[in-house]
């Protein structure tokens, strides 16, 4: 008995796709590459424009204390030394590594932080972590400056708002944007040793 003939059908070739072509991995290699390189070229831009124009209108009254200079001493971590002249400290014995700029929700060591305000930064604390109104407002500000900011918590402070630079202490009850801006306008990169 002979096997009935089976039908062999021919497999059309694949209809030519003009899009196959630009989804090869080469071509999404290169427009990763490009949007990769925009997003920089935009946040270059974005910096350049904060840092030529920063906001802060300079006819604000300075209302902030100075403080004289307890010097500019590298200390080893934990490491003891007198009393600060301010609070938060404003200048003094500090460790060999600032931090990086930029917000954070746990409180670091002041002498950590005055390596930063030695080279420019400014220094915004708050009191009570739980005051959501006060963190925005500060979180906003710093928004608006690509480096040498630092927010952050800080119990220890004696008044709900600090912002602290090289010498000089700002105290508030609550956030007033315009003197802070003016504030860090007049203050910030004017460390006795300006790193980025």
């Amino acid at each position: 008995m002979s096997k009935p003939a089976t039908k062999v059908t021919k497999t059309p070739p694949p209809r030519y796709n003009p899009y196959r072509e630009y989804l090869s991995p080469g071509y999404l290699m290169i427009a990763a590459g490009v949007l990769i390189a925009a997003f920089v070229l935009v946040v270059i831009v974005r910096n350049t424009i904060a840092e030529q124009n920063p906001p802060g209108d300079l006819s604000i009254p300075d209302t902030s204390t100075r403080y004289p200079s307890q010097g500019q001493d590298h200390i080893a971590v934990g490491q003891a030394h007198p009393a600060y002249n301010s609070n938060p400290p404003t200048s003094g014995w500090h460790y060999i590594n600032p931090a990086a700029w930029g917000v954070y929700t746990e409180t670091l060591p002041d002498e950590q932080l005055i390596h930063n305000l030695e080279h420019g930064g400014i220094w915004m604390s708050y009191q009570d972590p739980t005051d959501q109104t006060i963190i925005n407002d500060l979180l906003d500000i710093a928004s608006r400056f690509p480096s040498h900011i630092i927010v952050e918590p800080r119990p220890a402070n004696d008044s709900p708002v600090a912002v602290a630079a090289w010498g000089q202490l700002l105290k508030m009850d609550t956030v007033d944007k315009e003197t802070i801006y003016a504030f860090i306008r007049r203050y910030r990169k004017n460390g006795p040793e300006n790193v980025g």
